[in-house]
């Protein structure tokens, strides 16, 4: 009867392993299943925020916008506050005193850049264009 006891009981205690390693798996079963649920929510719920259901998309091209309103009005504020200049002051400064100079300075250098013959003024190089229409002609 012991034997019996024990044979029983023996059974009953690998029964109840057996269970508790159903109710495990099913246990990991419910947690893998809920976080694939949350993963989901999350993927098809990325792009809500709170009920007005904006996609993230618009939040940047709302951010996108406001830093540009700033910048524009920056440079509007910049441009507001800048000192007018005076164009024809700034011409007849370049002329005066050796203006022309600066000219003849830089149209040698891009003469030189381009590779053509130097011309010493202004006066020479238009009297060289003439020179060369009247050849083509």
């Amino acid at each position: 009867m012991a034997t019996d006891n024990a044979v029983q009981m023996r059974s009953m205690h690998d029964k109840l392993v057996k269970d508790m390693q159903i109710l495990n798996q099913r246990k990991a079963m419910i947690k893998a299943n809920a976080s694939i649920a949350k993963a989901t929510e999350t993927v098809h719920g990325f792009g809500k925020r709170g009920n007005k259901g904006e996609s993230a998309m618009a939040a940047f091209d709302r951010l996108e916008q406001k830093t540009n309103e700033r910048r524009d009005k920056a440079a509007a504020l910049a441009a507001l506050n800048e000192v007018p200049r005076d164009e024809a002051t700034d011409l007849a400064n370049l002329y005066a005193g050796g203006g022309g100079m600066f000219i003849d300075d830089e149209l040698a250098a891009l003469r030189a850049e381009m590779e053509l013959p130097s011309v010493t003024s202004i006066d020479d190089e238009l009297a060289a264009l003439q020179a060369d229409m009247n050849e083509e002609s």
